[in-house]
């Protein structure tokens, strides 16, 4: 369920983790360490003896082998990985527990953070009522967070607080009660831009009420850019932005402003189709 290929696309033999599930999510840490997340419960990678028991999170060393004083676990499928400027670790999935270094389960349903040491963090506490499938940070700190989900309740709060797919936190992992974009219907993945604006995509039709089609930008402030209109006809999976400004698109859609790309597409800044 994991590789690495060498420069040349080869397969890397001295790397194989040997994960017991699906791996959804992969963010290296800037010390080369590798984390995964996942539908996972063990791993045994090259040269150990035997399997070491790891739910759905694991970190491993940059030669493959495991890190075994990282612990961090949940309770079930991790598919949103974001390491935060300070080290620590935000997930997000359809688990509804975590566990750490200590062993104390706590209940985080679908977004957690880990300290450096895979300690839970006890402070951060979003509450949201389904899952979550992606992250993005700002430059100032606060986090971009996508899924299923239509609300979500804040450590400290006696009351739910509607948010239709898409919510910012602060770095504290308070709500930021300014944002409200509204989309439609699922946001799978997201993307800031230099410029501090952000790319949504999924299945979405609408955001904020108004027509874009399973893609769309939002300025800095959540408003919807409504100078952006790609027009997907499917679901759009995945986004990375070059550092000319270029969007890189994947899915399952088969056009893009009703010219025909199948599953991969780029478009220029301004939304337009990169023909």
């Amino acid at each position: 369920r994991i590789a690495r290929l060498n420069l040349d696309g080869s397969p890397d033999a001295g790397f194989d983790p040997n994960l017991n599930n699906r791996a959804l999510a992969l963010a290296v840490q800037r010390d080369g360490k590798i984390i995964v997340g996942g539908d996972f419960t063990t791993v045994q990678p090259i040269g150990a003896e035997n399997t070491s028991n790891r739910n759905c999170l694991v970190r491993l060393n940059p030669d493959g082998t495991l890190d075994a004083a990282y612990n961090a676990n949940a309770s079930a499928s991790v598919a949103a990985i974001a390491i935060q400027p300070d080290g620590r670790l935000i997930v997000g999935g359809s688990f509804t527990s975590v566990w750490g270094l200590g062993g104390s389960v706590s209940t985080r349903r679908f977004a957690a953070r880990f300290n450096i040491d895979s300690s839970v963090d006890l402070t951060f506490d979003t509450g949201f009522n389904n899952n979550v499938t992606a992250f993005a940070f700002q430059a100032d700190g606060q986090i971009v967070a996508v899924g299923m989900f239509t609300g979500l309740l804040p450590l400290g709060s006696s009351t739910s607080v509607l948010r239709n797919r898409v919510a910012r936190l602060n770095p504290d992992g308070a709500l930021d009660t300014t944002f409200n974009p509204d989309a439609s219907g699922r946001i799978l993945v997201s993307a800031v831009q230099s410029d501090g604006k952000i790319l949504i995509g999924g299945s979405f039709t609408s955001v904020g009420g108004v027509l874009h089609n399973r893609m769309a930008r939002l300025n800095a402030d959540g408003s919807v850019d409504s100078s952006f209109t790609p027009d997907f006809n499917e679901r759009v999976l995945a986004i990375k932005v070059q550092a000319d400004g270029k969007i890189v698109v994947g899915g399952v859609f088969s056009t893009v402003g009703g010219e025909t790309r199948n599953s991969i597409a780029r478009l220029n800044a301004n939304g337009t189709l990169d023909a």
